[in-house]
Formats: C-alpha cells, sequence, structure tokens
C-alpha cells in the first residue's frame, strides 16, 4: 500500500487533490482582489463508500499485526480529517484576518461552486503536493513521497494552477500523529507574512524558500548572544553536543 506522509488510506477517503506546491502564480497585485473575496475555508470530509471498502480489507485481514496496521491507518486517517477541520476553523477565526467574510464549506459544496463558474470566491484548501526533488541526473527520487499543501486561490483557478500554495511545517513530529493547532496557527501566520511580502517587495513567484533565505539573512544577527533551544530529534543522530555547541557559538 502507497504511504503518503498523512497516512492517505485510499485515494478518495480525504477527496485530496494533488498541486502543483511552493509556486505562486498570482501577480502581487492581484493579492489585493483576492483577499477582498468571501473566503471559504474548505472542510475535508469522509467517503462513506471508502470508509466501508477499508473496513472489508481490515475484516478480511488474517494476519494479527496487519489487521493491526491497516486498523492504525484508516484510524490515523479519520482522525486526521476531524482534527483537521477543528484546529484549521478555529486558527482562521483567530489568526487569518486577510478576508472580511468567512464561509466554511465541505469539498462536495466547494465542488459544485466550481462548477458554477463563480468569481466571488477565495478558497483555502488542503492537497498533497507529488515530490519534484530530482538527482544530478535529473531523475525523481522520492517519486511516491506526498507534501501536505495549504493553498490559497481564486475559485475559478481550479485546483492545479493555483494563486498561492505553502507547504505545511509541522510543529510536531508526524511518529506523533495528527494534525494539531500549533500546525495550523503556524502555517496560517507563515502563509500571512510570505503574502504580505510579496506584495511589498512585488516579486513574481517568491517562493516560500526564497522569502524564509531573505528572512534568515535580515534575523540572524538578532540571535547573536541569545540561548539556541532545540529538541534532540530534530538533530541528526551522529551530531554531538560539543559539534552543535561550536557550529551555533562561532556562527557557523
Amino acid at each position: 500500500m502507497k504511504k503518503h506522509i498523512l497516512l492517505t488510506v485510499l485515494g478518495g477517503f480525504l477527496a485530496f487533490n494533488y498541486t502543483n506546491a511552493q509556486v505562486t502564480y498570482a501577480k502581487p497585485e492581484e493579492f489585493k482582489e483576492i483577499k477582498k473575496r468571501t473566503l471559504i475555508v474548505q472542510m475535508l470530509e469522509e467517503h462513506p463508500d471508502d470508509i466501508a471498502d477499508m473496513q472489508k480489507k481490515i475484516d478480511k485481514e488474517k494476519k494479527a499485526d496487519k489487521k493491526a496496521e491497516l486498523e492504525a491507518e484508516l484510524k490515523a486517517a479519520r482522525a486526521f480529517v476531524t482534527d483537521y477541520n477543528k484546529y484549521m476553523k478555529e486558527a482562521v477565526e483567530k489568526h487569518w484576518g486577510l478576508n472580511a467574510k468567512v464561509e466554511y464549506k465541505t469539498v462536495s459544496e466547494v465542488a459544485a461552486l466550481r462548477k458554477s463558474k463563480s468569481t466571488n470566491y477565495t478558497v483555502l484548501f488542503y492537497s498533497e503536493s507529488s515530490s519534484q526533488r530530482r538527482d544530478a541526473n535529473g531523475f525523481r527520487y522520492f517519486p511516491e513521497l506526498s507534501i501536505p499543501t495549504l493553498n490559497y486561490s481564486r475559485i475559478e483557478s481550479g485546483t492545479v494552477k493555483v494563486d498561492y500554495s505553502y507547504f505545511i511545517q509541522f510543529a510536531g513530529f508526524r511518529s506523533e500523529g495528527g494534525f494539531r493547532m500549533a500546525d495550523a496557527v503556524m502555517s496560517l501566520k507563515m502563509m500571512k507574512n510570505h503574502i504580505a511580502e510579496i506584495e511589498k517587495q512585488s516579486k513574481k513567484n517568491y517562493t516560500f524558500k526564497e522569502y524564509a533565505e531573505d528572512q534568515a539573512k535580515a534575523n540572524c544577527s538578532q540571535a547573536k548572544g541569545k540561548t539556541v533551544k532545540m529538541s534532540r530529534n530534530s538533530v541528526h543522530k551522529k551530531s554531538t553536543e560539543d559539534e552543535l555547541r561550536q557550529d551555533y557559538t562561532v556562527g557557523k
């Protein structure tokens, strides 16, 4: 079974879209109009038929370890839907603020509006983006890796060539499971800051990677003399504490 970062059990289970992430197609001046529209926050939804199919696979599985694995995957996928909807709604209400009017609709409801060719909405929606990483010979590696992505785009732009997309940077480790409030808040704040900088500098196709690099250059001096705290889980297992102290002390 193909495994993605978010334990996508079945292709249609969460009604995912696959997008070209981290590419901003909207022009800097277009964000003004995008922000004036009513924002639809797309809520994830389960597909009953897919859940039933997955449950049949679990019921037919004879091996206890495999059955437990399938049950855990189904539980994780269903929990992700619940957690994403809950925390994204809370985070948008408390931390977004770019659009004055906000509505919440399911994937099915948004799909119907897309078909109507409406031009009144901007949509904030979740998708998974296929990995585009390539080696020195041009071959893709991690071809089955799907990257969790938030998209902010005019409804008529569709789900592929979106106005703005952002790779979700999870606040916790995926082994800890679920989608958390911190994931939603951090993502939305990062998106707001990036979009503001796109407008300020009037840079087209200004990726988040470029934005982060520029911000690092501007802010590194502010870290001088301060204590750096990091989780051991985020550091390569072969890195020693002495090496880390040396690197961060001398500013390498």
